[in-house]
């Protein structure tokens, strides 16, 4: 079904390193199934990821 297409789509853009279009098929999918619990893990997952980027570009910027 489309949760599991967005899922899906997700986990491949996660795993090219595109992690903000694998929050927004997973923030889709969780918005079609609140209770699909692995793009809710998936979800939390790429956010920590995401600000853990935010935090080294900041390091890196501290450095400069």
């Amino acid at each position: 079904d489309q949760v599991d297409k967005l899922y899906i789509l997700g986990l491949e853009a996660y795993a090219s390193g595109n992690f903000e279009l694998a929050k927004k098929y997973w923030e889709e999918a969780v918005k079609l199934d609140p209770y699909f619990d692995p793009a809710r893990d998936s979800l939390a997952m790429v956010n920590a990821a995401i600000e853990v980027q935010r935090q080294v570009l900041e390091i890196q910027k501290l450095d400069q």
